[in-house]
């Protein structure tokens, strides 16, 4: 599970151990070590800190000692430079109405760097500037800057309902990237609303650049030549004009990760949440995340259970833990797998063909559910995977 879970504010150890406990591979004696490692996690968040105070009015000493003393700490970003600069010249600024904006959205909380990474890009159209000064100290230009908070904050709620609405991420954690939502707020900033179709061909390039890692390597100098690419009057047209050829169709081989989040799980909960797939135990519980109560929280389920391949002399662990094996259920629905092969349990479920297909198995064959034909499944199942993730993109 992601450790910002556990971090959270409202986080509980008692729901969060009952979800595990569904889970079919749980065992009793799992439990003592789980719950203690949890509860040290999630103590972190009463550490007690030192604090040295300075007396001192002067904004620029205090940016002063902030940048010295942190010398001897973690290496600080160009970004903490950045909310550094801007507390210096625009204390209320930062203090109150971008720290407000933090907490604003409350599935989608945003860092202080990264909200101040969007006012610079709104603000200049640009993301790297070879002296910071040039955009801070400009006294004529604070005006300027404050009002492009206020743009860069209306995009960003903007951003949020299409992440929760077109996108169907209900939270900041399905976010792959946060560095590929900056060209979508600056044109959010700059344009008017977008039309069912603009929609769609920037939900295609999140979800594509993402996928690809279009902001992997020097994300900064990218962002920047996208930044550029958009001109005056960006547009999403304009985005996917300037990118598409770095962003190509998905192939099969790119479902061959074996990470249970990231990208292409998030890719895979959009698209499970554009057809309305249902949980496969209860068919009036959506897999949207927005069914609560006990056993309704989502977990991923192996189709060949790992407990029935690792029965196998020779399965590694990558091949039992790899993507084609992932589907996404209910808790409940996990409960009664054990060590069945999917021809078994899903007969025994009453599983529809519909479902099945809404998460890309292929039912065209039974016989591939049978764990002799393990393999061949894999390879099918991820065929269909990149075919129907390119007909939801669009592509």
């Amino acid at each position: 599970m992601p450790i910002s879970e556990v971090l959270a504010q409202n986080f509980s150890l008692t729901e969060r151990l009952n979800a595990i406990k569904a889970d079919s591979e749980f065992l009793p004696e799992h439990e003592e070590g789980i719950r203690r490692d949890l509860d040290a996690l999630h103590g972190i968040l009463n550490y007690d800190v030192g604090i040295t105070e300075f007396e001192a009015d002067d904004y620029e000493l205090a940016t002063e000692l902030f940048v010295r003393f942190n010398s001897t700490g973690r290496k600080l970003s160009k970004s903490d430079l950045w909310v550094a600069e801007l507390a210096t010249h625009l204390a209320g600024l930062a203090s109150k109405d971008i720290r407000r904006a933090q907490t604003k959205w409350r599935e989608f909380p945003f860092t202080m760097p990264f909200l101040v990474q969007c006012l610079l890009a709104v603000h200049t159209s640009r993301f790297t500037l070879r002296d910071i000064k040039q955009f801070w100290d400009n006294e004529k230009d604070l005006p300027r800057i404050k009002e492009s908070w206020r743009s860069t904050e209306r995009a960003l709620g903007k951003l949020v309902e299409f992440l929760s609405s077109s996108v169907r991420w209900g939270s900041g954690s399905l976010i792959p990237s946060f560095t590929a939502l900056i060209p979508l707020i600056v044109i959010l900033a700059k344009g008017a609303n977008w039309s069912s179709e603009e929609r769609q061909i920037a939900r295609r390039w999140l979800l594509l650049a993402s996928v690809h890692g279009y902001f992997s390597g020097a994300a900064q100098t990218q962002l920047d030549k996208v930044l550029r690419g958009l001109g005056k009057k960006p547009t999403v047209r304009r985005l996917w004009s300037t990118t598409h050829r770095s962003l190509r169709r998905l192939r099969a081989s790119d479902f061959e990760t074996g990470r249970l989040s990231g990208p292409v799980m998030s890719l895979y909960l959009s698209m499970l949440r554009n057809v309305d797939a249902r949980d496969w135990g209860n068919q009036d519980a959506r897999l949207d995340g927005t069914v609560v109560g006990h056993g309704a929280a989502l977990q991923v389920h192996h189709f060949f259970p790992k407990a029935l391949l690792n029965k196998h002399k020779g399965m590694t662990h990558s091949e039992i833990n790899t993507f084609a094996n992932y589907t996404v259920i209910c808790a409940n629905a996990n409960l009664n797998v054990s060590t069945e092969e999917p021809g078994t349990y899903l007969d025994r479920l009453d599983v529809p063909n519909s479902e099945l297909a809404k998460q890309c198995i292929p039912t065209t064959n039974a016989d591939l559910w049978r764990v002799k034909k393990y393999h061949q499944f894999l390879t099918q199942r991820r065929k269909l995977l990149a075919e129907k993730a390119n007909e939801f993109l669009g592509l």
